[in-house]
């Protein structure tokens, strides 16, 4: 969150972590170095398990929050209640 008006926040995800998981629960072997997956002994199925991770669906978890943070520090900082955003910016 930026420490300026109107206080946007971005939300990044790695994805990396839920397809350890992913991979663990199938039993599909793997070797990992840090962030980075050095060997998947099914590709093809770990990249079907990747592409069915939700892009969107948690919006609805993370959005009241988000509106409310902003709202708290604007009213913190003496500024006007800001009106929320149409939708959070994911990338």
């Amino acid at each position: 969150m930026p420490t300026w008006a109107p206080f946007g926040l971005q939300i990044y995800c790695s994805g990396h972590s839920a397809l350890t998981r992913s991979l663990t629960r199938e039993g599909i072997e793997f070797a990992q170095e840090d962030n980075a997956f050095l060997r998947i002994a099914d590709l093809a199925r770990a990249q079907a398990l990747a592409d069915g991770f939700a892009q969107d669906d948690w919006h609805w978890m993370v959005s009241p929050s988000a509106v409310a943070l902003q709202q708290a520090i604007s009213q913190l900082v003496g500024l006007q209640e800001l009106q929320p955003r149409p939708a959070l910016q994911v990338s």
